[in-house]
């Protein structure tokens, strides 16, 4: 039974297409890329994730999401202050993302230097599995972690994105 207080959400146009934002009264909750085409689909399978009806709208954390999005997007941000929820993910996966979230602008971590910051040194599967669960998308930057090899590892959105998002991270140092 869906959750009878909606959530806010609007888009955002970048490069790579439209970005879909969700936030509560406090917090962001979702920072996804869309699949072309697919808005009202990718609204469906949000609001059934978060049990929440989705309103198109906007409020204070919308707005400053947006903002520090375009900010990131422009090279003049390097660290989001807008407030997020992890309340939804395991102990575990809470772990990882706020290690991930630690991550420095322009740096990068491997999984396995994750697994082993949160004490889990054979784990690197695990974070790799918690890190694709974020759908805190650059406000989180799980594209900053990569294979051990020094190879992109995996990504979401896609490998293409992952390796700009890193790019345009460098050349805005």
């Amino acid at each position: 039974m869906m959750n009878t207080q909606a959530m806010l959400y609007s888009t955002m146009q970048t490069r790579f297409g439209q970005l879909l934002l969700i936030v509560d009264k406090q917090h962001a909750q979702v920072v996804a890329f869309c699949r072309d085409q697919q808005l009202h689909k990718d609204i469906a399978y949000w609001s059934k994730q978060l049990a929440r009806e989705l309103v198109q709208g906007h409020n204070q954390i919308l707005e400053q999401l947006k903002l520090e999005l375009e900010q990131y997007f422009a090279g003049r941000l390097q660290r989001f202050s807008v407030s997020y929820d992890l309340s939804a993910f395991t102990s575990f996966q809470r772990t990882v993302l706020t290690d991930v979230a630690t991550i420095p602008y322009g740096g990068t971590k491997s999984y396995k230097q994750v697994a082993c910051q949160v004490r889990s040194p054979r784990a690197y599967r695990a974070v790799g599995t918690a890190n694709g669960a974020n759908r805190l998308a650059i406000i989180i930057p799980c594209h900053r972690v990569v294979a051990h090899s020094g190879g992109l590892g995996g990504y979401a959105y896609g490998l293409d994105k992952k390796s700009w998002l890193l790019q345009h991270e460098q050349n805005n140092l």
